[in-house]
């Protein structure tokens, strides 16, 4: 829990400096929107083989290494004089925060098995209480006008420390009788008795059906996961330069956008589990997805810093 924290807390102060790495550089939103597209990009690549390096080397290992890699690569995009080197940086930093995710869930799956109770949410909601605390401490960096540099050098620092502490703590794969040989993702129904929820029928197709490479219902839950990454990507790149450009919210105060995303999500990981024990995961689904496009239109649609708070909200 303390490295997902860690995570969640490098990544916020990060995306609340995101103005002052702008003004930096001296570059335009659509540039810095392509400059962005990085973390993504870097995401994308190295997920597939984050199963892989768990594998071979463990996910403990994985774990440290990510780690420390995203406590110095942060220190980048600081130092920076134009928007081509802060993408290039952006790759490698999303590269490494995509091995991360992958190790620091492995781990979770671990000990999700190891204890026979479904708390997964929780090391989830704790990722997003790091947001939280990060985007706290990301504006008062930006409210005292503090450079990124010693910023991110002290955050990077704390991360580097969390990492090299929790490497001993952090436990063998072979302790899960195989998570790691699955690239440590359990199969949907798997997924759907650690957490109690009903298993749709068409994953019973998908695992009768192994030559099936585009099965509609895996097509259909990865369109679901991309809208969603898509919508948590907005909020943790342009939440702070909307509330600074558009509303006209000073640089420190501008981080309560993400802060209030943060706070928010905690809170529907947290109560996650019993939401989708009483109401189905389908329904769990339709009325988020509902609640979030409503958020988004406030933000935009009001022309008031205080409905862009509660529409990130």
């Amino acid at each position: 829990m303390a490295v997902f924290f860690a995570n969640g807390a490098l990544f916020a102060n990060w995306v609340t400096r995101v103005p002052a790495i702008k003004d930096a550089i001296g570059t335009g939103t659509g540039p810095l929107g392509v400059a962005l597209l990085g973390i993504g990009a870097g995401s994308l690549v190295s997920m597939p083989f984050s199963g892989r390096l768990c594998r071979r080397f463990g996910s403990a290992a994985v774990v440290t290494a990510s780690g420390l890699a995203l406590s110095v690569v942060l220190l980048g995009p600081a130092v920076v004089g134009d928007v081509v080197a802060l993408g290039l940086l952006l790759l490698f930093y999303g590269a490494g925060f995509g091995l991360l995710d992958v190790a620091m869930n492995v781990q979770a799956v671990i000990v999700v098995k190891l204890v026979d109770r479904p708390i997964m949410p929780a090391f989830h909601a704790a990722f997003s209480f790091g947001g939280l605390v990060g985007a706290g401490t990301g504006g008062l960096a930006a409210a005292a006008g503090l450079h990124p540099l010693p910023h991110f050098a002290l955050v990077g620092a704390a991360m580097a420390g969390t990492a090299l502490w929790a490497r001993r703590h952090l436990l063998p794969d072979e302790e899960d009788d195989g998570v790691a040989a699955d690239d440590g993702v359990d199969d949907a129904a798997d997924v759907g008795a650690e957490i109690g929820a009903p298993v749709p029928d068409g994953v019973a197709a998908v695992e009768a059906g192994p030559g099936r490479r585009f099965d509609p219902f895996v097509v259909g839950v990865g369109a679901l996961a991309a809208c969603a990454a898509l919508g948590e990507g907005a909020m943790a790149d342009w939440t702070a330069l909307f509330l600074r450009d558009v509303r006209d919210v000073s640089p420190g105060p501008a981080a309560a956008g993400f802060a209030a995303f943060s706070v928010a999500m905690t809170a529907g990981r947290l109560g996650g589990e019993r939401a989708i024990e009483t109401l189905g995961s389908v329904r769990v689904l339709q009325l988020g997805g509902a609640v979030s496009a409503l958020g988004v239109l406030l933000a935009v649609a009001v022309p008031s810093p205080v409905a862009g708070v509660a529409g990130f909200l």
